[in-house]
C-alpha cells in the first residue's frame, strides 16, 4: 500500500517495477546516472497511478553523456495519463522535450514546474493541457525564444492555456523574444491572474 516515496541514488530505478501498488506522490533522483533508456523502461511509471511525480537528474553529470539519451529515458518515464495532478521535471539535460510532456491526454495535471533544463533550447507544446493551473519555468538557460507553438491550442478554434491561473518564469538568462506572431491575444490565458518574470535580464 505504499503511496509516497523518495528515491534516491543507492536504489536502482529497475527495482520500482516490483513496487505495484505504489501511487500518491513519488520522487526519483539521480537520473542523470540512468545509462540506458531500458532500465527506465522497466520502472514501468505507465502503469503506477501517481497522483505526483518529480524526476530529478540531479546536479552530477557527465558532459559525455548524449542528449538523445536524456530524451529517451525522460521518453520511457512517462507517467500514468489518467491520474497525474502535479509534474516536476528538474536538471534534465536533454535538448528536446519527448512528446508526452504537453501531451493533452494529461486530463488531470493541474500543476507544472521545468527547472534547471539548462540544454533545452524551446518549450514544448503546453497550450495543450486544459486543467494546468499553475506553471513555473526556470533556470532554462539555453531558451532564446518563446513563441507561438508553446501556446498553440489543440485546433485553430481551441483555446491556449483554457485553466491557467499562474505563469512564472525565473532565471532565464538567455531569453530575448516572446512572440505570439500577431496571434489575438484572446485566444489564450483567458484566466490568468497572475504572472511573475523574474531575473530574466534579456
Amino acid at each position: 500500500s505504499l503511496q509516497t516515496l523518495f528515491r534516491n541514488i543507492g536504489i536502482a530505478i529497475t527495482e520500482l517495477k516490483n513496487l505495484q501498488n505504489l501511487h500518491g506522490k513519488v520522487c526519483i533522483g539521480g537520473l542523470g546516472k540512468v545509462e540506458n533508456a531500458v532500465d527506465a523502461r522497466e520502472a514501468n511509471l505507465s502503469q503506477k497511478r501517481f497522483s505526483e511525480l518529480e524526476l530529478d537528474w540531479g546536479d552530477e553529470f557527465n558532459v559525455f553523456r548524449m542528449g538523445t539519451l536524456e530524451k529517451e529515458v525522460l521518453n520511457e518515464l512517462m507517467p500514468h495519463n489518467g491520474t497525474l495532478e502535479k509534474l516536476r521535471i528538474m536538471s534534465y539535460r536533454g535538448i528536446e522535450f519527448p512528446n508526452w510532456v504537453g501531451d493533452p491526454s494529461f486530463v488531470c495535471l493541474t500543476q507544472l514546474t521545468l527547472r534547471g533544463c539548462k540544454n533545452s533550447t524551446y518549450l514544448p507544446t503546453l497550450g495543450h493541457l486544459q486543467s494546468l493551473e499553475k506553471l513555473c519555468i526556470e533556470s532554462m538557460n539555453g531558451l532564446q525564444r518563446l513563441d507561438s507553438e508553446f501556446l498553440r491550442p489543440i485546433n485553430s478554434h481551441g483555446i491556449g492555456f483554457p485553466s491557467l491561473q499562474v505563469l512564472e518564469f525565473r532565471d532565464m538568462q538567455s531569453w530575448e523574444i516572446w512572440s505570439t506572431n500577431g496571434g489575438d491575444k484572446d485566444v489564450s490565458f483567458p484566466c490568468l491572474c497572475e504572472i511573475s518574470i523574474i531575473n530574466c535580464p534579456k
